[in-house]
This record gives C-alpha cells, sequence and structure tokens, in this order.
C-alpha cells in the first residue's frame, strides 16, 4: 500500500501579506503652497505646515503658520508679524473606490494667534462729503497680542502619486476673542485675516503632503 507523500507547508507563505492599502494608521506632514504664494507677492512671508494623523476615517489635524507682511488698509498701513496654530478632528466620508487613497473630509478645529503691528500710517477721514483725510505718519508697535476663534475645514486630498497628495481646504471661521491696542483696530489676525467687516471669516489654501502608512 502506497501511502500519499504529505509535506509541510510554511504558514508564513500561505499568510496573506498586507499590502500598503490594508494599513488602518498613518502620519500625513504638508505643506501650504498657496499661502507661501500669496506672502510673496506681498513681499512678506506667510509659511504654513500642516501634519494630520489617523486611524481609519478619522484625523487628527494640527497646523502651524508663521507670517510677516506690509499691508495697507483704509485707514492703516502696518507690518504684521506673528503666528499661529490650529488642532481639529476630521472625519473622511469619501467612499475609496478599490486601489485608491483620496479624502473628502469636514471637521473642527481651534485656533490661536500670537503676533504685533508695527503701524507706520493712520489715515482719518472727516465726517460729511467735504474736507480732505488726515494722514498721520507713525512709528509705533504694539505690545504682544492675542486672538482666539474656531474653524469649520473641509479638504479635498487627491493622491496624484504614491503617498504624494494634492489638497485642496476651505474654512468658514468665527473670532472668539482678539486682544485690543490702543488707539488701533485689530483688522488683520495671522491665520484669521480681515477682521474689519465682522467675526466672521473665510480662508482656503491649496498644498502638497506625503502619506506615510503603518
Amino acid at each position: 500500500m502506497i501511502k500519499p507523500k504529505i509535506q509541510a507547508v510554511d504558514s508564513s507563505l500561505t499568510e496573506k501579506k498586507k499590502s500598503p492599502k490594508d494599513k488602518k494608521y498613518f502620519i500625513r506632514p504638508g505643506y501650504d503652497i498657496g499661502k507661501r504664494i500669496w506672502g510673496a507677492t506681498r513681499g512678506g512671508k506667510l509659511d504654513e505646515f500642516s501634519v494630520d494623523a489617523g486611524y481609519k476615517r478619522y484625523r487628527l489635524d494640527l497646523i502651524y503658520g508663521l507670517e510677516q507682511n506690509t499691508l495697507d488698509f483704509k485707514k492703516y498701513r502696518f507690518d504684521v508679524q506673528g503666528t499661529y496654530w490650529k488642532a481639529g478632528v476630521s472625519y473622511n466620508a469619501y467612499e475609496n473606490w478599490p486601489g485608491t487613497d483620496n479624502d473628502i473630509t469636514i471637521g473642527l478645529c481651534y485656533a490661536q494667534a500670537n503676533y504685533l503691528y508695527h503701524i507706520h500710517q493712520a489715515v482719518i477721514y472727516p465726517y460729511g462729503a467735504h474736507g480732505e483725510p488726515v494722514v498721520w505718519e507713525l512709528n509705533e508697535t504694539t505690545q504682544a497680542l492675542q486672538a482666539r476663534w474656531i474653524e469649520v475645514i473641509s479638504s479635498v486630498k487627491t493622491e496624484i502619486f504614491r503617498g504624494l497628495y494634492l489638497e485642496l481646504r476651505i474654512a468658514g471661521k468665527y473670532l472668539l476673542k482678539a486682544d485690543e491696542p490702543e488707539n488701533f483696530e485689530p483688522v488683520y489676525i495671522p491665520g484669521f485675516f480681515k477682521t474689519n467687516i465682522s467675526k466672521f471669516g473665510f480662508g482656503m489654501g491649496y498644498g502638497i503632503s506625503y502619506k506615510i502608512k503603518f
């Protein structure tokens, strides 16, 4: 009687290898190209760095920015210098097709800025239709200031190469509190931008990021 030959099979060879798409955790550093261009066109500097870390569809978002710009408003000409940070959570609502890894997220974050102004010029407009505005040449620097706000952020991240993403982000903002220096309106806050209309603001950006899965 001939017994069938039983060959031992290495279990490691039968295990399905885990593909990068199956990995549930990730970290993704990024840089906002749009804000860099916006700052450079005004002769200043604006850099914004981001990192989002996640598990499956959930993300923890962190943003850090620094700005140094000269700005002209109707009433003022001034330099602004400061930094800001944002921290929040978001959810990826996009259902990826097999072989794709893109994001359409919605999230909420808290933000804070620390900054100061150097005021070059102030303009006082007369009441009524007559009279010329009075221009005051100044050379004043405010004390250190702080502002806080919240943002609702939506973003689209598209994978253009393996691990490399392009991102478009829009945000609705609400200013919670901003320090007011003496004899000067806080018409601009780094990270929040214009504040001379209302406590509500709007922002957008586009950047590039790289996703590391593990």
